[in-house]
């Protein structure tokens, strides 16, 4: 038995060639996980699975033949790495903002309105903390929509303290980028 996973959806075909059973290591481009199970005790490092595990081993099936690469493959990890993406200054928003200013339990959120030129180049947008001079943690958000869709982050940290925020957007080389709104909600507990 073996186990893969992607980072992108597999096509027709190659779901067909793991049906067939190919191993999942065949399909490079995009995978993220493998785990090839050697048999129902072991797992691919010979480690031995315990009962609290997987309590149940007679319901799994022979997967059969399973269809190996002969030599070793290399992935190159950089595959893997995130998109560099290069940021700009959107307009002259500016926001001032102290959490210490809310109400206990108050969250934080950044929201934008993005939109990129090309659907294979994803349009970016970050909260970026100027009086500090860094991106807001867990801020970015972004759409690979061609006409405009409002996203938003999941709760973020404000900092205590009057801070100045900005709005940057951004993406990878090879499209245009457009950021029509920006602004932080703070939604009352």
């Amino acid at each position: 038995m073996e186990f893969g996973v992607w980072n992108r959806a597999l096509s027709a075909g190659e779901r067909v060639g793991l049906a067939a059973g190919f191993a999942p290591i065949l399909l490079t481009n995009g995978l993220v996980l493998y785990a090839p199970l050697r048999d129902s005790t072991f797992d691919y490092r010979g480690n031995t699975v315990t009962d609290t595990v997987a309590p149940d081993f007679t319901t799994l099936e022979d997967p059969g033949k399973i269809i190996r690469p002969t030599s070793p493959i290399v992935i190159d990890e950089t595959a893997f790495a995130p998109p560099n993406i290069v940021y700009s200054d959107y307009g002259e928003w500016t926001a001032l903002i102290n959490s210490a200013d809310y109400p206990s339990g108050t969250e934080f959120f950044f929201e934008a309105t993005l939109a990129t030129s090309s659907g294979a180049s994803a349009a970016y947008a970050r909260l970026f903390n100027v009086t500090d001079n860094i991106a807001v943690a867990a801020s970015e958000v972004s759409s690979t929509d061609t006409t405009s869709e409002r996203v938003r982050s999941n709760s973020l940290t404000i900092v205590t303290g009057d801070k100045v925020y900005k709005c940057q957007r951004g993406g990878v080389t090879g499209a245009t980028f457009k950021c029509f709104k920006a602004d932080v909600i703070a939604q009352p507990a």
